[in-house]
């Protein structure tokens, strides 16, 4: 799937080379566990484990996302056989896993193949509502398997499996019919107050719990019964919860559907006793999160950089913030660092809008650019999903800070990528509030220092 990224002026790569250390390592480890060498397990799990967690931090970056990849293939592998080792290799289970892992493969085969970039979103979509769907299942046949003996850290992990993995593949699946245009973008409306409805599952989905926990060992009707139920009530606030977002959201919930995977992969992992499930899904489930930044961290930033762009939009317009933003830039520049505004040529609601705001506010008119003069310091200008329109390179910069009210979509109800990138924090807030706040810390730290 990832040769739908490779540029004609990319350099030739032989990912086949990989092979080498995998196939030495994997026909060593099943000779060494043929012999019955101890810690061999856990050792499997171990290798498993640091190429995931290399894997993950591969992929971060788009430039080492193919490297990553592959460190991924490997750890899945060395996963897979760390835990045929666990069990000793019987026939019968490498007949059951070969037949079930090359169906698997044919189909990912099949989707990789007919994936293009444009259907990438729905195609993770769908495929988060698979690992959920694994939770579900995985979590209900290995509490039933040993209903007759079991521990309580076992039951609760097996719930909250069934429990997060049901809520992932319902709302994996609602997020891939809207990304694919298979139903409706709209947000549902939900009867009653607003959260009433996800509130009262969750309520059921507690009580339901409590019943589990107390009558469920040794008897496996009872528990049955409630895990079915706990499933029943995960699925439906999956699609409650998701239905209840717009489409133009979907690249937000999908990330959420992600942590809530590597949460259930956790669960099984507990449950399992897995050490390999518990760390992965400990990673999974903080990948790809936004980070967010505070007041502080922004002004000990400004105030460690040597060249500040300030690009600013219609919310700087809506909440009056050129006073506070022209102030701003003036302490800035007395300590000696450079500040630039970079204004896009429709920023605003109408073409030089902001350029008229920040001459109002005394902004000196050499340091606000247009797009031309200052874009080949972000680095070259783009196309954006709207409509080709030529961007401003943000994203290039050592760090971004992007003031926000919250992460719905915008104007254009355009996803940006830039939010979820790792040099990127948002702060929330309004944004006069928000430029009155670093102002003020900014006095203050001046008034300290001239103490």
């Amino acid at each position: 799937m990832l040769d739908m990224f490779k540029r004609p002026t990319d350099p030739t790569e032989y990912p086949w080379l990989y092979a080498i250390p995998a196939v030495i390592f994997g026909g060593g480890y099943i000779a060494a566990a043929s012999t019955g060498v101890a810690g061999l397990v856990q050792a499997g799990y171990l290798a498993s484990s640091l190429l995931c967690i290399a894997s993950l931090s591969g992929l971060a970056s788009q430039t080492t996302a193919r490297q990553g990849n592959i460190l991924g293939i490997l750890g899945v592998v060395a996963g897979i056989l760390a835990s045929l080792a666990a069990v000793g290799f019987p026939i019968e289970v490498l007949v059951q896993f070969a037949a079930v892992a090359g169906c698997g493969a044919i189909i990912g085969l099949r989707i990789g193949r007919r994936t293009t970039a444009t259907d990438l979103p729905q195609t993770v979509a769908a495929l988060h509502s698979v690992v959920g769907l694994a939770a579900v299942l995985t979590s209900f046949g290995s509490v039933m398997a040993d209903i007759g003996d079991i521990s309580a850290l076992h039951l609760i992990a097996g719930y909250l499996g069934v429990l997060i993995g049901g809520v992932t593949f319902t709302g994996s699946v609602v997020a891939f019919l809207k990304l694919a245009g298979r139903m409706s973008s709209r947000p549902i409306k939900l009867p009653g107050p607003k959260h009433a409805l996800n509130s009262s599952l969750l309520g059921l989905n507690i009580a339901t719990m409590g019943t589990f926990l107390t009558l469920a060992p040794g008897a496996p009707v009872i528990a049955a019964c409630c895990l079915a139920g706990n499933a029943i009530l995960s699925f439906i606030k999956g699609y409650t919860t998701t239905a209840a977002i717009g489409g133009a959201d979907m690249p937000v919930v999908i990330t959420v559907l992600n942590a809530y995977s590597g949460f259930a992969l956790v669960a099984e992992g507990f449950m399992l006793d897995n050490p390999l499930l518990t760390t992965v899904g400990s990673l999974i489930g903080i990948e790809g999160q936004i980070t967010k930044t505070n007041i502080d961290e922004v002004v000990e930033s400004l105030e460690n950089a040597e060249n500040v762009i300030i690009v600013v939009g219609y919310g700087m317009a809506v909440a009056k913030a050129q006073y506070a933003i022209s102030d701003i830039t003036r302490m800035l520049k007395t300590k000696g660092i450079n500040v630039r505004f970079a204004i896009h040529p429709v920023a605003g609601r109408m073409p030089g809008q902001c350029n008229v705001l920040l001459a109002e506010a005394s902004v000196p008119y050499d340091i606000v650019l247009e797009m031309d003069e200052i874009n080949d310091d972000f680095g070259e200008t783009d196309c954006s999903s709207i409509a080709g329109m030529p961007v401003l390179h943000a994203w290039k910069s050592k760090q971004v800070i992007v003031m926000k009210r919250g992460m719905a979509s915008g104007y254009a109800d355009v996803v940006n990528p830039m939010f979820y990138m790792p040099n990127t924090r948002m702060l929330f807030g309004d944004a006069k509030d928000s430029c009155d706040a670093i102002k003020g810390a900014l006095e203050a730290r001046n008034r300290m220092y001239d103490v």
